[in-house]
């Protein structure tokens, strides 16, 4: 297991590399919006002027050492040389006088004897490293410090912080989410398939196939609509759910109840599927020999159903609800800004339309992070739910 474990968290290297690359590059070269005006609003500036944020952004070097820079602000782990020299800059902030095989960061001063040290590697930046601590190794340090995605052109706030406001709200949407998914999907599934050519099971067939084929945004303004403004008019206010979720203005609710309808709404397609997919799987496990044999031993219907048939049967349900747990907390663009959901997918929205290309790095960063880990998780479970299945180093 721990040999499997490695081999995956090894894969997902290249895997991260390639899309951070290729986002990388399609924001470089994609025409749109100038980065230097969205930080300084509508104001006029002069070339000069511009050509000094131009340079503190470090927009006038090549896209591979911008992206280098953009990995070195990923990396909680930072190599420092401080090479003894006078410190020459204002205030004690040193400056960078280059680097060691292009890895390692040469620093004025030196080791210091405590706290973070800050130093400028260009003209109008100043870098902070150390701040979690510091592992010295004579001249040579290895500085600890926290995630950097950099700054929100528009907001000017660091991206982090941006994101970490954010996702609460995503985790909480999710996590109601796979709940109706889990609970109705698979339950759905069951009965439907228990129930084979019933009218429970034509009942579940025909929502299902009409749930895939409905667009998310539409069925979340149709929501909106019937429960937050046509329930409210018909009861005249005594009873209606917030057409907004978090992000409304109301606040005659308890505040899990402004999750209700985008729960609804972004589960809605995953547990049409979930069911489909547990009702053709149960059916197909309920056709086995072994299946058959436990009840030629006399086990009653529901023991041969819940400790024979489901186990079995629950690996791709499982393997498509972890999977789909990853994509939604990696944000719901299109639920969260229908409902003003203040979460992740709605702060990706806003960036990419306001071409604040930090935000939409942080966040996609995010995103990958959390669905490789996901992934990997989902991938492990397998083990538990089939003894068959055994990660070791002869296999699979």
């Amino acid at each position: 297991m721990f040999q499997y474990i490695l081999r995956r968290l090894l894969q997902f290297i290249p895997v991260f590399f390639g899309v951070t690359l290729v986002l990388f590059l399609i924001a470089h070269y994609l025409p749109g919006a100038d980065p230097v005006q969205l930080r300084v609003g509508e104001k006029a500036l002069d070339p000069e002027r511009k050509a000094l944020i131009v340079h503190q952004l470090g927009l006038d070097r090549p896209w591979y050492v911008q992206y280098g820079d953009y990995l070195s602000g990923l990396s909680m782990i930072h190599p420092v040389y401080y090479d003894g020299s006078e410190i020459t800059g204002d205030k004690g902030v040193r400056a960078e006088v280059g680097t060691i095989a292009a890895i390692v960061t040469r620093v004025q001063g030196d080791v210091p004897a405590g706290g973070a040290t800050t130093y400028t590697p260009r003209s109008g930046v100043i870098v902070s490293r150390g701040q979690w601590g510091r592992l010295a190794l004579g001249r040579l340090t290895f500085e600890f410090d926290p995630l950097d995605l950099g700054n929100s052109l528009y907001q000017g706030r660091p991206v982090r912080d941006i994101l970490g406001q954010a996702y609460p709200y995503t985790f909480e949407l999710a996590l109601a989410a796979i709940i109706l998914e889990i609970i109705i999907g698979i339950g759905a599934g069951i009965v439907s398939a228990v129930k084979q050519y019933s009218f429970w099971d034509i009942v579940v067939t025909l929502s299902t196939s009409i749930l895939v084929s409905v667009p998310v945004f539409w069925l979340g303004l149709m929501l909106q609509y019937l429960f937050g403004i046509w329930l409210k008019k018909l009861t005249g206010g005594a009873f209606y759910l917030p057409p907004m979720g978090a992000g409304g203005t109301s606040s005659n609710f308890p505040t899990w109840v402004y999750l209700i309808l985008p729960a609804i709404t972004l589960a809605s397609v995953s547990t049409a599927y979930a069911a489909r997919i547990m009702r053709s799987q149960l059916l197909e496990v309920l056709g086995q020999d072994y299946i058959r044999t436990a009840r030629a031993k006399g086990l009653s219907p529901s023991a041969v159903l819940w400790k024979h048939a489901i186990k079995n049967a629950m690996i791709p349900v499982v393997t498509f609800i972890g999977l789909d747990f990853g994509a939604m907390l990696a944000g719901a663009i299109l639920t969260e800004t229908v409902f003003n959901w203040p979460g992740v997918g709605s702060a990706i929205y806003k960036a990419i339309v306001g071409r604040d290309f930090p935000i939409v790095f942080g966040g996609v960063t995010a995103i990958l992070l959390v669905v490789m880990i996901v992934n990997l998780a989902v991938d492990i479970s397998y083990a538990f739910l089939d003894p068959r299945i055994r990660y070791d180093a002869g296999g699979e």
